[in-house]
């Protein structure tokens, strides 16, 4: 995620304005915007087919979670159910299983089929070409990946082949959106407030003073914007379309998606309930901006520029719900930049020998770990059933020559959705990586 510094917020307004200016030369130059809509056209469906892949593929996975969880507390009995390679056992108690793949109650005829379903979703396939030592190409990737991508690339050609329908743009552009909230981050609420401030002066200028603007949002016929049909003026003429631009939904967006980082910060602070109260005060604050820009437009007949409302709607609600709750200081203080971790000291000429002892020890330790994976295979074998114990997950290697399981390293930070990247693998062409029984 790239992180906003204060100049960068200062600086977006004047390099919008340019790109906005520089497209309305170009429309007003050509006289003819075809020649500019084909270009765009063809630059976002080649984007739009990665933006739409990787929507599709994040909302598949969070509806693989909810459908077959990892882990789930029984409302019945109360126990915290993990699961397994074909049945769901309860912590602490291996004994009670439970067969149903899912927390919805399914027919016992479909358990097996539907394990064999869980285990293909929850798998990572590994692809590797140009040997497995130093690989020239290294990508993983699950079902979802495939899928998405598949989506994508129709989704696209049927906007691009179709007429541009409506919905098709909503879905490029609401893509975009995603991905835009993935990449940036204000950092600070400092910065936010200075992002939403300068932009909130750049719409109105450009909306107000200038044909610029509606020019643009008007001519360009490329997801740039959310349409929404509304009821047209004659009866026999064209669907009448509304249109929202991107940027009146990222840039929020952006403080939206901070405010709910900001939330869960604050519960691992202090393990509150996770309410979610500046996240839902700022959507609140959002929807109160839209609602207000739609009566407006409709009272007055005209454009408006949408951030003139959601603005202070967005910023104005996570301030105030900062100050309801005594949270001023804190949150002016909260950042989203890295503290960098200070590496290791290197030991100089008129260093203690105190020191260089410290310098040494890591390396006993690795030459240890060395020596623990050159074991034999039964030792591994082994020590992976201990970490499966402890970390209650398995990792499995598929190759075109055999199947064996591969010694991982324990580690403190390890985790139930750790993807273990930088584990040795041994793997001819392609792996496969899925949960084993425990």
């Amino acid at each position: 995620m790239e992180n906003l510094t204060a100049s960068d917020a200062l600086w977006f307004p004047v390099t919008a304005g340019f790109f906005l200016g520089s497209l309305y030369l170009i429309i007003k130059y050509l006289d003819d915007p075809a020649i500019i809509n084909k270009i765009l056209t063809w630059y976002f469906c080649g984007m739009g087919a990665f933006a739409i892949a990787k929507g599709f593929s994040d909302s598949l996975g969070v509806l693989v979670t909810y459908l077959f969880p990892r882990r789930y507390r029984s409302k019945r009995d109360g126990k915290l159910y993990i699961a397994g390679y074909n049945s769901y056992k309860v912590k602490g108690d291996e004994n009670i299983k439970c067969e149903n793949s899912s927390v919805s109650s399914m027919p016992q005829f479909t358990a097996r089929s539907m394990w064999s379903l869980r285990r293909a979703l929850y798998a990572r396939y590994t692809l590797i070409s140009g040997g497995t030592k130093n690989p020239s190409f290294k990508a993983t990737f699950w079902v979802g990946d495939l899928a998405g991508l598949a989506a994508g690339i129709l989704a696209v050609g049927t906007y691009a082949l179709g007429g541009k329908h409506w919905l098709l743009t909503n879905i490029m552009g609401t893509s975009f959106a995603y991905g835009a909230m993935q990449l940036l981050s204000p950092t600070t609420f400092t910065t936010a407030s200075i992002l939403l401030g300068a932009l909130f002066f750049y719409d109105i200028f450009f909306v107000f003073c200038t044909p610029m603007m509606v020019t643009v949002a008007t001519t360009l016929d490329v997801p740039i914007k959310l349409l929404f049909p509304r009821p047209s003026t004659s009866p026999s003429g064209p669907r009448a379309l509304a249109m929202l631009g991107l940027g009146d939904v990222v840039i929020p967006g952006l403080v939206i998606a901070m405010a709910l980082r900001y939330d869960l910060w604050r519960f691992y602070e202090k393990k509150p309930e996770f309410s979610k109260f500046y996240f839902y005060m700022s959507l609140g604050g959002y929807f109160v901006g839209i609602l207000t820009t739609l009566i407006v437009m409709h009272v007055f007949k005209h454009a408006q520029p949408a951030l003139l409302y959601l603005v202070p709607g967005v910023l104005g609600s996570v301030w105030l719900g900062a100050l309801i709750k005594g949270e001023l200081g804190v949150m002016w203080n909260y950042s989203e930049e890295g503290e960098e971790t200070p590496g290791p000291k290197t030991p100089t000429d008129g260093g203690s020998k105190k020191g260089e002892g410290k310098e040494k020890k890591p390396a006993t330790e690795s030459t240890t770990k060395e020596q623990k994976s050159g074991s034999s295979e039964e030792d591994a074998s082994t020590e992976l059933v201990e970490i499966v114990r402890d970390e209650e997950w398995m990792r499995i290697i598929l190759t075109k020559r055999s199947t064996k399981l591969q010694p991982l390293a324990k580690s403190s930070a390890c985790s139930e959705d750790s993807d273990f990247s930088g584990a040795a693998m041994s793997i001819s062409a392609v792996s496969s990586i899925s949960e084993d029984e425990r």
